[in-house]
């Protein structure tokens, strides 16, 4: 299956077409958001990056589809 991703921030990937902030990936069907963050080769840990599918925080067991919304943030922190 293929799956969109959108990068946000320092995740974005610098092409040869230039800055790239959405990506087409091709996992295996029943594939999870862990075997994503595998694809493309992104640390997992919780404090490396921040995964939203359908604009829901997702673990990295969260099972994949083609139509999902998945969007891939770096840590975010801020405040006092």
């Amino acid at each position: 299956m293929i799956v969109t991703v959108r990068l946000h921030a320092n995740l974005r990937r610098q092409t040869a077409q230039g800055m790239v902030d959405r990506l087409a990936v091709e996992l295996p069907e029943q594939a999870t958001a862990g075997d994503l963050l595998a694809a493309l080769q992104l640390d997992a840990r919780p404090q490396a990056v921040v995964l939203l599918v359908n604009r829901r925080y997702a673990e990295l067991s969260h099972p994949l589809h083609p139509t999902d919304d998945i969007r891939l943030f770096p840590p975010i922190s801020g405040g006092n």
